[in-house]
């Protein structure tokens, strides 16, 4: 009876805004072990795929899939195939990532109506209401921006149908944000952005874990860049047990560890987000990071008269941090709040 987990990131290229790591959590019964979660919810959820091509169920096939959904289904795929509103302006076709996860949330009994409730719910530790800075401290807003709450409960209620149905739970979604500060200081102690992005996504790895029943569990994140090797890394994790390494490539990078009645498999994989849970992973991420951009857009825009909004990534973060430096300045609002060296 494994746990299936998914994990992935949103904003590790951007010099504004939040990382975010998310996981997703399922349990299947034994006779589904080797079964692909989007062939047992097909009738609910589609993977936006124009390819007819199978998919293992410990990760996705290397088929290109596009984001194309029947609209009576939930749309559960990488996220940047759902959103994707341009690298200059973020806002506008959140519907499809805010529609997957807020009704998987709404399956699991999360009650997320509105910011400051999601962050709670998905990144109670570190989310962006518990940040001191000034776009974070008074926002608020209702959720969904871009959806009827009324087609998020009905959708809920068919993907729950079809779990129960097929015997299968999601059991969690849990996310990390990493804000300027802390993501700056732990890229100067470890001298690399990867190794850091690393470190956190095994940090809220072992977080998860911790709360599971003593079974089989297999992960699967997406790869972290160009990266193949990650056992010493793994092996804080696995702490005395022996970490088998499976293989190291380019397109996928395995490990093992434990007893077999509790082993532990994860896997580094190029295009991981075609594993439904990591798909999930990766809405959650991007949704929350889009959650992160709006207050700060709009704390911004108020301030500097006719600023261009930004999503953060590097070219117009510099043409963004440009236009609010005399506000910055006059506001004695440090860069250590606001922007992230790498």
């Amino acid at each position: 009876m494994p746990y299936l987990i998914g994990m992935d990131e949103a904003g590790y290229g951007p010099n504004l805004g939040p990382l975010v790591i998310s996981a997703s959590v399922w349990w299947l019964p034994d006779n589904l072990a080797d079964a692909d979660l989007y062939d047992i919810l097909a009738s609910v959820v589609c993977h936006g795929s124009a390819a007819d091509t199978k998919r293992p169920a410990s990760g996705p096939a290397s088929a290109t899939r596009t984001a194309v959904c029947v609209p009576s289904r939930l749309a559960i795929a990488d996220s940047k195939l759902l959103y994707n509103p341009g690298r200059g302006h973020p806002g506008g076709g959140l519907g499809q990532l805010e529609r997957g996860l807020l009704s998987v949330l709404t399956a699991l009994g999360y009650e997320a109506g509105d910011w400051r409730a999601l962050w709670r719910v998905l990144a109670e530790r570190s989310g962006a209401h518990l940040q001191p800075d000034p776009w974070y401290i008074q926002f608020e807003r209702e959720l969904p921006l871009a959806c009827e709450r009324e087609d998020i409960q009905h959708a809920a209620e068919r993907l729950q149908s079809e779990l129960s149905a097929a015997g299968v739970r999601c059991c969690a979604v849990a996310s990390r944000a990493v804000f300027p500060e802390e993501f700056n200081a732990l890229c100067e102690k470890y001298n690399s952005k990867g190794e850091a992005l690393t470190q956190f996504t095994l940090e809220l790895l072992g977080n998860v874990m911790r709360n599971l029943e003593p079974q089989p569990v297999r992960v699967t994140c997406d790869k972290h860049g160009g990266r193949h090797y990650y056992a010493g890394q793994l092996q804080q994790l696995a702490g005395d047990a022996f970490l088998e390494v499976r293989c190291q490539s380019p397109a996928v990078s395995t490990y093992r560890y434990g007893a077999a009645e509790t082993q532990v498999e994860i896997s580094f994989r190029v295009g991981g987000e075609q594993f439904l849970p990591t798909a999930l992973a990766s809405m959650a991420s991007k949704y929350l990071r889009e959650l992160a951009m709006l207050p700060l857009n709009e704390f911004w825009c108020q301030e500097v008269p006719n600023l261009r909004p930004t999503a953060g990534y590097p070219q117009d973060a510099k043409r963004f941090k440009r236009d609010i430096a005399l506000r910055q300045q006059a506001l004695a609002i440090g860069d250590e709040r606001l922007w992230r060296k790498r």
